[in-house]
């Protein structure tokens, strides 16, 4: 008889699982009671195969009611290649809702799938800020001598505080007499 002898074979390319790389940029270093600031959250798939359907969490804060956030922008991207490299931004205001000064922690965290398995993926990326409070003015006047007689001449002083966490620039005074 007859037998039949014989190999197949076939190459292809394995790739490594899509995973992505979170860090983040804030700027200002220390924000001001109801200062803008602008986050930049990068995000990089360090593996080869794409991730896809990939949504930027935002920022969150946790226990802290401290920032109004809009954003992020882009707020969703299709696809990142293996190796690519894209950003998401995110703005905001720092609030207080008193005068005291907070540190916060801001995370940013994005998610997707793979583009070979569908499995999910994430990543995050947390940055630590402070809020500096609001200045808090207070002043209080003198006058020398303690009594003051027709004619006799006086020194009024005008003494001005700032008990608050934030500096104050170009402060003015008006003294009614």
């Amino acid at each position: 008889g007859y037998v039949a002898r014989g190999s197949a074979s076939k190459s292809g390319l394995v790739q490594t699982p899509a995973a992505l790389s979170v860090g983040a940029v804030v700027t200002p270093a220390i924000f001001k009671q109801g200062q803008p600031y602008t986050a930049m959250i990068t995000v990089t798939n360090t593996g080869q195969a794409a991730a896809v359907n990939l949504a930027p969490g935002g920022w969150h804060v946790p226990g802290s009611n401290g920032l109004f956030v809009s954003g992020p922008i882009p707020n969703a991207l299709a696809m990142l290649a293996g190796g690519a490299t894209t950003a998401f931004i995110v703005t905001g205001i720092a609030q207080l809702p008193d005068p005291l000064s907070a540190t916060i922690w801001l995370t940013g965290t994005v998610s997707g799938q793979d583009g070979n398995t569908g499995l999910a993926i994430s990543g995050s990326k947390s940055v630590t800020r402070y809020i500096q409070g609001a200045p808090a003015l207070g002043a209080w006047t003198s006058v020398s001598p303690g009594a003051i007689t027709g004619g006799q001449a006086s020194i009024l002083t005008l003494t001005v505080t700032n008990s608050g966490l934030a500096d104050v620039a170009n402060v003015t005074a008006t003294i009614w007499l």
